[in-house]
């Protein structure tokens, strides 16, 4: 093969390989409250204090972080129970949105072994991705500040090369100051 031939090959094999992987650092020192699940039940502000700034942001909002209808939300109720799983309510003035939205073990809701609820996800079949995982995870801090993180890779070909991305992203959303009546009621039928 000649020095042309060999470096063609070198480049498409590099290409083969091509990846990007994108990783918020937070999400590594961010540590798990002690309480958690329970500690997630309460009223949070609906706009990130913190959030991911790369060439892929994370989401500035609660309700576009969980891919949920709320966007113009100022704050989110979290209500945590074993048996009925995670329901959210997002208002705005203290007024709800929308219907609050559950999500149960049958949903694919799972808390792991430090109480970090994961939340089911819908983005990949929506995109028609066969190699396409997102994960979103809702923890509180040792702060005491909400924090969601999403986990998605992908993988795929652009014409004929086989391309890869990775991001691990996150955002963090303080205490809301009071209940909203309206929320609490809202919260309180979901169950």
């Amino acid at each position: 093969m000649s020095v042309a031939g060999r470096f063609l090959a070198l480049l498409l094999a590099s290409f083969a390989m091509a990846g990007c992987v994108v990783i918020d650092p937070h999400v590594v020192s961010e540590r798990v409250h002690a309480r958690m699940p329970e500690a997630i039940n309460g009223h949070w502000k609906a706009r990130a204090v913190y959030y991911s700034h790369f060439e892929m942001l994370a989401e500035d909002n609660l309700a576009d972080a969980l891919h949920l209808p709320g966007s113009q939300a100022d704050e989110a109720t979290l209500t945590y129970d074993p048996e009925h799983g995670l329901t959210i309510v997002f208002t705005r003035a203290g007024q709800p949105l929308f219907e609050p939205m559950t999500y149960t073990a049958a949903d694919g809701l799972q808390v792991d072994g430090d109480g970090r609820l994961h939340v089911p996800h819908q983005e990949c079949a929506k995109l028609d991705q066969k190699d396409c995982t997102v994960y979103r995870t809702l923890y509180v801090d040792r702060r005491g500040r909400l924090v969601c993180s999403r986990a998605s890779a992908g993988a795929g070909f652009l014409g004929v090369v086989p391309v890869a991305a990775a991001a691990v992203l996150m955002s963090i959303y303080d205490k809301a100051a009071a209940a909203p009546p309206a929320a609490s009621a809202a919260s309180a039928a979901a169950r």
